[in-house]
């Protein structure tokens, strides 16, 4: 071997050492930025303990219940493709949103269903579900004279007010295509705009809406997963001699869109500009929030197989991707997850917005710990979330207080996306209480939660005006399920409506501080749903014991606070910005 061929070699051995040792470097990073927060503030890790100790709640507050709604007429249930195709897409499944959309002060619930995603845009086929709240827990189906008639292959629906008219409107996507539906005002919708068109020829996952660039309407950031070709026949992989889904690294990941609603019903791609398009990440679950109480909105990515992003507002829709330092790309591991859903709340009492993935099975679901200053740190190795999930596929989480004491639960959907030897193809929810310590696992809560599903998107909503948060589910092959908050409880509660005047109408991302004499809490405000979902726009605080509220914060774009008073427990309140409360009267 001659020397010039020796330098060649040692030249190819060094850059792939380089590349290697990066790799590992920027895998490593975070878990080496958690060994510092935990020398910094003092933390203690926990080894991992075995998966067959659950830690069970032991507070003294009510147990949580939830009874499975039967007889409602809501039939819906998600339909994924053929049982001999074995696509991709049919392993998403759908969502579901909770919206008032007739204004009559009833929570109405809208699906997406999906068919078969090689066979799109099938004649006389609708993949919309609309489901009209009668009260009583009476729905009456009405898609058709609303309007909603798509017939691509969907996965999220997503609330939003686009136009600013007080109506809610909503945003369809799914496998190849979106579509924008504005609602007419009276109980009807019609196909709306271009963003449709902006979105391309790509595979869209959820939305989330927020007046991102202060000008006092919603902007619309969309994940988007994989170019995985709407065709036959498709790619076989196996298990144990066993068909199976392929992994989604058989396919590109794909850029996330962002678009700029310009104020007239229109949008403007902002992808490249802003630094989005920077990144193909395999995008499935998103939520947006200040978490830094910068004033600005930051965009929380939750990628399956790849590192999460966070997106850091510089100036205008310009921003600088930093989930590796702020702790969030990887696990404390510092590992990549099969991450799908986000639920963004306070769970930990101090008054910050922690972040939590669902993750794949074998991986555990992943709490990070708001520290400020875009700081987090994964603390939830050996605790209720890393057992609870580690033999489970988990999709959406929900936050709620399910019994009103003032702290934060925790709702999963799990099921597995192929039927793989040695594993749960259906597999049971979890509910997470909250408590003093963190989140413990809860006592049976329900006949739902003793059942194995294919469980997928869900969302919260006051389904019967009780003052509780209810659950709905969507499931692949098996009808969705209604769970009525039955919970025995004797605290106290809050709802509340936020209505933007010099701020966007719909108030999303806002943050609120409830006070009482024994605690104040931090709350977000708005519908993100986190996997292809949307909650109800009425918010629901437990105030545990409390008869009244000492103060009410909100906090408004531009640093402008809005405080209120006295307010008694048990109230139903709007609170418009610049303009004061309303409260509901019977």
């Amino acid at each position: 071997m001659n020397r010039r061929m020796i330098i060649a070699l040692w030249l190819m051995l060094m850059i792939a050492a380089g590349y290697g040792g990066g790799m590992y470097l920027e895998h490593t990073s975070v878990w080496s930025g958690d060994t510092e927060l935990v020398r910094d503030f003092s933390i203690r890790s926990q080894p991992l303990p075995p998966p067959e100790s659950p830690q069970r709640s032991e507070s003294t507050a009510q147990t949580v219940g939830f009874r499975e709604l039967q007889d409602h007429s809501v039939m819906f249930r998600y339909t994924n493709g053929p049982n001999d195709l074995f696509h991709l897409a049919e392993t998403l499944g759908g969502g579901v949103a909770a919206v008032d959309f007739d204004l009559d002060t009833q929570v109405d619930l809208l699906f997406v269903d999906g068919g078969n995603p090689v066979e799109v845009d099938l004649p006389g086929r609708s993949n919309i579900y609309c489901y009209r709240n009668e009260r009583q827990h009476s729905f009456e189906e009405a898609a058709e004279t609303a309007g909603l008639n798509w017939s691509g292959y969907g996965h999220g629906c997503s609330v939003c007010d686009f136009n600013e008219d007080g109506f809610p409107d909503v945003l369809i996507t799914g496998f190849y295509g979106c579509q924008l539906y504005a609602n007419q005002g009276d109980g009807t919708f019609t196909k709306f705009g271009d963003l449709d068109t902006l979105a391309g020829n790509r595979w869209c996952a959820t939305a989330a809406w927020s007046d991102l660039d202060g000008d006092g309407d919603q902007d619309v950031y969309i994940t988007c997963y994989t170019d995985t070709p709407a065709q036959r026949p498709t790619q076989i992989c196996e298990v144990s001699g066993r068909r199976i889904h392929c992994n989604p690294r058989q396919s590109n990941g794909v850029a996330d869109i962002l678009l700029e609603n310009l104020g007239n019903g229109y949008f403007k791609d902002q992808s490249a500009q802003s630094g989005i398009a920077d990144f193909s990440e395999y995008g499935l679950g998103v939520t947006m929030a200040d978490f830094d109480a910068d004033g600005r909105t930051e965009i929380f990515v939750a990628n399956d197989g790849d590192r999460n992003l966070l997106f850091h507002q510089t100036a205008g829709l310009k921003y600088e991707e930093c989930a590796i330092p702020s702790g969030l790309a990887y696990n404390g591991e510092g590992e990549t997850m099969g991450s799908m859903g986000i639920a963004c709340a306070d769970f930990n009492s101090d008054n910050r917005l922690d972040l939590l993935t669902t993750n794949f099975i074998n991986e555990r679901n992943v709490l990070f710990s708001n520290y400020g200053h875009l700081s987090f740190v994964d603390n939830s190795r050996g605790t209720a979330t890393d057992y609870s999930s580690r033999s489970q596929v988990g999709w959406a989480a929900v936050p709620l207080d399910a019994n009103l004491d003032g702290l934060t639960d925790l709702f999963v959907a799990n099921g597995h996306v192929s039927d793989i030897p040695s594993q749960e193809y259906q597999q049971a929810p979890i509910l997470l209480e909250g408590t003093p310590d963190g989140l413990s696992l809860a006592e049976p809560a329900g006949g739902y939660f003793t059942k194995k599903w294919h469980g997928r998107g869900a969302c919260r909503a006051d389904l019967n005006n009780d003052g509780r948060s209810d659950l709905v589910v969507s499931h692949i092959d098996t009808p969705a399920s209604l769970l009525i908050n039955d919970t025995a409880t004797e605290h106290q509660f809050l709802k509340i409506r936020l209505i933007g005047t010099r701020s966007s109408r719909a108030a999303e991302s806002i943050l609120i501080k409830i006070e009482t004499a024994d605690a104040t809490r931090t709350i977000l405000y708005g519908t993100h749903g986190g996997y292809l979902s949307s909650h109800s726009d009425w918010l629901i605080a437990g105030l545990g014991k409390a008869d009244s509220v000492r103060r009410i914060q909100v906090f408004w774009p531009d640093d402008r606070t809005q405080e209120l008073r006295g307010v008694a427990a048990g109230s139903t309140i709007w609170i418009v910005e610049q303009l004061g409360a309303y409260q509901q009267t019977d």
